[in-house]
């Protein structure tokens, strides 16, 4: 088995849970990755109204680069992490990305679809507000937009399978889509996700205090967009470091596994997080 690690961390092999979704490979297009014969694309303007409120605080700000593709009608494509910021902006980048709309580029007087990578710089708050249980909850919310740019990808032009497009929109923020993408396996045409950013399982007091030691193996979903989703524990360590686990896992951050056209596309995976005393 191939394995990747990150000091005490480890990304096991890739597992799959069929789900019983029919799955259809879309069909590849020609993505150009420079800016050889081509013109565009170019990014047009967005404009966000601030819905942080009054109960905003904790004001924070960094930048995130996704890679994305524009195709033919202007709109964002296989949007993927490129350069994760490991914390609530990257999700808030992501739905920045699926809302902006863009000039296709033109090759041979022809919208054409074109790579880039696109860089954001944002502004983020915490918030209070209340669940449908009526319960205090904290979420983080985008004051404004403080920036976006676009940059070339690479240096040539390649077929690649385009995701269906997905129109986010803020009401989008703390509802489940109707939709959710089939899993795939990796090794059938389809390439594993690669780590992007981990971070470090914290010792829990109890386990520090008995000397516990082990690995606690955590399965997630990797989404298409290189988020770790419907996380949960496999196998248990106990002594409170499941959870710290779980906790570190959600910082996590991938490029998503493709198919061999490049498309984004849903696989399961198991973390081994080691704990060990030094």
């Amino acid at each position: 088995m191939n394995y990747l690690r990150n000091g005490l961390v480890t990304l096991c092999a890739l597992t799959l849970s069929v789900y019983g979704h029919s799955y259809q490979t879309a069909a590849p297009e020609i993505v150009y990755l420079d800016n050889s014969g081509i013109t565009g694309p170019q990014l047009q303007p967005l404009t966000l109204q601030d819905t942080s409120g009054n109960d905003c605080h904790h004001s924070f700000d960094g930048h995130v680069v996704l890679s994305i593709v524009v195709d033919t009608s202007g709109n964002p494509r296989n949007i993927m992490l490129s350069e994760p910021a490991g914390n609530e902006l990257d999700e808030l980048a992501v739905r920045v990305a699926g809302m902006d709309r863009f000039t296709p580029a033109v090759h041979n007087g022809l919208p054409a679809a074109a790579e880039r990578l696109l860089k954001l710089k944002l502004k983020a708050c915490i918030a209070t507000m209340n669940n449908a249980q009526g319960q205090p909850i904290t979420v983080v919310r985008l004051k404004s937009i403080e920036n976006q740019e676009l940059k070339l990808a690479g240096h040539d032009s390649q077929n690649i399978a385009l995701a269906p497009e997905h129109h986010i929109t803020p009401s989008e923020e703390h509802t489940a889509p109707d939709n959710v993408p089939s899993l795939r396996k990796v090794g059938t045409g389809v390439r594993p996700p690669v780590l992007l950013r981990s971070a470090v399982a914290k010792y829990s007091d109890e386990a520090r205090k008995d000397g516990v030691t082990g690995t606690s193996v955590i399965s997630t979903i990797v989404d298409l967009n290189g988020f770790p989703k419907n996380i949960h524990v496999v196998r248990i360590l106990g002594h409170g470091l499941d959870q710290q686990a779980i906790d570190a896992v959600k910082a996590y951050r991938f490029k998503p596994a493709t198919t061999l056209d490049g498309e984004p596309v849903q696989v399961q995976v198991s973390i081994e997080v080691r704990f060990r005393l030094r």
